[in-house]
């Protein structure tokens, strides 16, 4: 009774990935990105790191570690973005957002018509959405401008000090390296910041799959404000529940032979399952589209309670 106890009140994880150390699990097997990337450091200084290198990321302002940064790909429009002088560019009829640092001001003119002003000297950042039409943009730069971006995207991702930078991907974690991890049963545990929330039809996921998709358990963020799960086969794809940008989300997935129970900060739902997944050869992360900060990801080789991961989600 005591064990049993102990199991519901503080439940030991059998693979525990704790990124706002700084540290990347020497488990990772690969890490993928191309272009030019950039992530602020501790100490609070801008990096500009090399290609499939992992981004530990912190808030410039605070120095408050954000976690392992995964981002998709993005091209900026700016040219020296660093230092920028006035310039036009051409743009279609879609969401852009035009990000930089500094206390100067960013006139937009031609097929959008705004002054977007700076909220501080580096590191505040002002951030500005707007959906022009097709054609010639002009962005007449005064005062002090740094670090700028003009991206595709309804939402800033991180400062790209070039023309373009590529998505995190590949990162993964083999299965024989992840103690008791079974198909039969098993709990997954994620913690993960958005700074925007994906479209209908586009999805961030986490989870564990044959490395083909059709034995997989995900845990997914997306779909215009939806955290979910899903699981193959057995065709199981959960209502969810809403989140938000720029909240930290809890999120977890339970699984035995005959149920599985799916958390979002302290929200819980259930149901059987029929058909399980024949076998896991590995633990994905950053995979999908969208961007995040990873903070935490647990594995837990037993299937833990309901009422255990919905108390684990909420805060």
């Amino acid at each position: 009774m005591r064990i049993g106890s102990s199991i519901l009140r503080s439940p030991r994880p059998d693979t525990n990935l704790q990124f706002l150390s700084g540290l990347l699990d020497p488990r990772v097997s690969s890490w993928t990105r191309s272009g030019v990337c950039s992530y602020w450091d501790a100490a609070g200084a801008l990096q500009a790191p090399g290609a499939n290198v992992a981004r530990f990321d912190h808030a410039p302002l605070t120095l408050n570690p954000l976690g392992l940064l995964f981002e998709e790909a993005r091209a900026n429009l700016i040219a020296s973005p660093d230092t920028p002088a006035t310039q036009s560019v051409s743009v279609t009829a879609q969401a852009y957002t035009l990000s930089f640092y500094g206390s100067g001001t960013v006139t937009l003119s031609g097929t959008a018509t705004a002054t977007v002003a700076g909220t501080g000297v580096v590191p505040n950042r002002r951030t500005y959405t707007f959906t022009p039409t097709a054609g010639t943009l002009t962005l007449t730069i005064s005062g002090t401008v740094r670090y700028a971006n003009l991206e595709a995207g309804a939402y800033a991702t991180s400062y790209i000090p070039g023309a373009s930078r590529g998505a995190d991907t590949g990162i993964t974690l083999a299965a024989s390296t992840l103690p008791g991890l079974s198909v039969s049963q098993g709990t997954l545990f994620v913690e993960w910041l958005f700074p925007g929330i994906l479209p209908s039809g586009q999805v961030s996921f986490i989870g564990f799959d044959d490395g083909t998709g059709t034995n997989r358990i995900l845990l997914r963020v997306g779909q215009g404000g939806v955290a979910d799960m899903v699981s193959s086969p057995g065709g199981i794809d959960t209502s969810g529940f809403a989140v938000t940008a720029g909240t930290i989300i809890r999120q977890a997935v339970a699984w035995s032979s005959g149920s599985w129970g799916h958390a979002v900060n302290g929200q819980l739902e259930t149901s059987s399952v029929t058909t399980m997944p024949a076998s896991f050869t590995r633990l994905l992360l950053g995979a999908g589209l969208g961007s995040y900060w990873l903070s935490k990801v647990r594995h837990y080789a037993i299937r833990l309670p309901d009422a255990v991961i919905r108390t684990m989600t909420n805060g």
